[in-house]
């Protein structure tokens, strides 16, 4: 190393132009920029140097841990800035759609005027296609989640078996048999 330039303190010149001079009694020798603090190591002893450390290493573990928080609240915000009008329009939605139901129901029910006279005919009617519904929607409900291989297979699918080959089930002929053709081979 070139013995006219001074040392950080690590082995490596400094960079011309910096000098070592001390920062001003009221700045923080860690507010400063890493090439204006003094060289790690200078003037201290291990204990004192191990100590230094591990001060840098939990302020930058803090720093990590505050910036990750802040980062956490802005995402949370974001989201939640996209979520409640979606949340909004989804109730607004459920409640006009349940007052639309309501209304036909009423509305079916003053248009069976006509034909039935009877107010409990009218509603006996209504129970039976409401508990029709509900009959179906809870068989529905209560199938598995998961639907066998039967009841969403066409007629005209063939069921996949695991252990045979793509060739042999597209019905292809394979290398050596007779009938294949040559492979193509590259310019």
């Amino acid at each position: 190393m070139n013995q006219d330039r001074p040392s950080n303190g690590n082995g490596h010149a400094l960079v011309r132009g910096t000098s070592m001079r001390t920062p001003p009694p009221e700045v923080r020798e860690r507010a400063l920029p890493p090439s204006a603090r003094r060289p790690a190591g200078e003037g201290m002893s291990t204990g004192e140097a191990i100590a230094a450390v591990a001060r840098d290493t939990i302020d930058v573990a803090s720093e990590l841990v505050r910036d990750g928080i802040a980062l956490g609240k802005l995402e949370a915000q974001r989201a939640v800035g996209e979520m409640v009008p979606r949340v909004v329009w989804g109730v607004i939605a459920f409640a006009c759609g349940a007052a639309a139901g309501v209304l036909l129901i009423i509305a079916v029910m003053i248009g069976l005027g006509a034909i039935i006279p009877s107010v409990a005919g009218r509603l006996a009617i209504l129970a039976g296609v409401l508990f029709v519904v509900a009959f179906f929607g809870a068989v529905r409900a209560m199938r598995s989640g998961r639907a066998s291989a039967s009841e969403t297979m066409s007629e005209t699918e063939v069921p996949v078996d695991e252990g045979v080959r793509l060739e042999e089930r597209a019905g292809a002929t394979l290398p050596g048999e007779p009938g294949r053709s040559r492979p193509m081979v590259g310019p």
